[in-house]
């Protein structure tokens, strides 16, 4: 039963490791939101980490100093984590068109207002329209006159097709749609994690297992520890050479 705690302390310091890769090799992979920065992937994961770090740092040493506080704090916090996890849950499907509406909106002001003054929102920008094979939120139109070209109905030279980067004419600024990626880059990226779906669910099955295992294991220890403890003091009762 102890030998759980490791193993989701392990979990969380790779979290933490992958948190502070994305910010710092990446600049802040998850600057697509500047106006929601606490929002940002590298931020989510690195407190993800640090929080499962210390929640397991406090069952491992509950599970071997048999502290029946450790044990019980041990308990709650991973039982509120399993519920606050399940309430989020709800919450996005009830939700999830007034949700997909605000980060529509917000991806948009992220790239209208801040494209040319935040270098990591304009290089993860690149490489998604790179990657994803789009442009703009929902269409390339989404970049017309925004505050890096205000009268102009330019796009980001991510957004040319492949075989129109390699002329040395900006196609970007062609204003011509035809040499353009189509396709919108939200619904791109929906239809990507949506391709992955079942991995997304085994990984999430994978950690309830572990939280609801933790919490079992770790009440069970709690229940293990009393009993000895009552059992030690009814032998200290009954002692006849003391």
């Amino acid at each position: 039963m102890t030998s759980l705690p490791p193993l989701r302390q392990c979990a969380g310091c790779g979290l933490l490791g992958v948190g502070l890769w994305l910010l710092l090799a990446r600049a802040g992979g998850g600057s697509l939101l500047p106006q929601q920065r606490a929002l940002a992937a590298d931020v989510l994961l690195m407190s993800a980490g640090l929080c499962a770090a210390l929640v397991t740092c406090c069952g491992c040493c509950s599970a071997f100093y048999r502290s029946r506080c450790l044990l019980m704090t041990y308990f709650s916090v991973v039982t509120a984590a399993f519920l606050l996890e399940l309430l989020v849950l709800v919450l996005v499907l009830v939700f999830r068109a007034e949700l997909s509406a605000i980060l529509r909106h917000e991806l948009r002001q992220g790239l209208r207002h801040h494209y040319r003054t935040d270098t990591a929102l304009a290089d993860t920008w690149d490489s998604l329209q790179q990657e994803f094979n789009c442009c703009g939120v929902d269409s390339y139109s989404d970049w017309f006159q925004i505050d890096a070209w205000p009268n102009s109905t330019f796009v980001p030279e991510s957004c040319c097709l492949p075989q129109r980067q390699l002329n040395t004419t900006a196609c970007g600024q062609s204003q011509r749609p035809g040499q353009w990626r189509t396709p919108g880059c939200y619904d791109e990226i929906q239809l990507w994690a949506l391709e992955r779906l079942h991995g997304l669910g085994i990984g999430a099955l994978a950690v309830c297992f572990v939280q609801l295992f933790g919490m079992v294991t770790s009440m069970m220890l709690f229940c293990t520890v009393g009993y000895k403890q009552q059992r030690m003091y009814t032998y200290r009762s009954y002692d006849c050479t003391s």
